[in-house]
């Protein structure tokens, strides 16, 4: 993902699935592209300089597991 709308709609898609298919979402991206949601997050904001970055990578990763 190259920009911060690529980064909105991984957020969007994320927050709105996470109580009802987000672990199937995840298994398909991941036999898709051999990488999991938690990964594409973890690169898209972790390796960021903002400091709200993390904030957002653990609240996305939270949801992805099911926390």
């Amino acid at each position: 993902m190259k920009n911060a709308d690529a980064r909105e709609i991984l957020i969007r898609i994320i927050v709105t699935r996470a109580e009802t298919d987000i672990k199937e979402i995840n298994e398909v991206f991941m036999s898709k592209t051999g990488s999991s949601i938690e990964n594409l997050v973890k690169r898209e904001f972790d390796n960021k300089k903002e400091n709200n970055n993390y904030m957002v990578s653990g609240t996305l990763i939270r949801l992805i597991k099911g926390y």
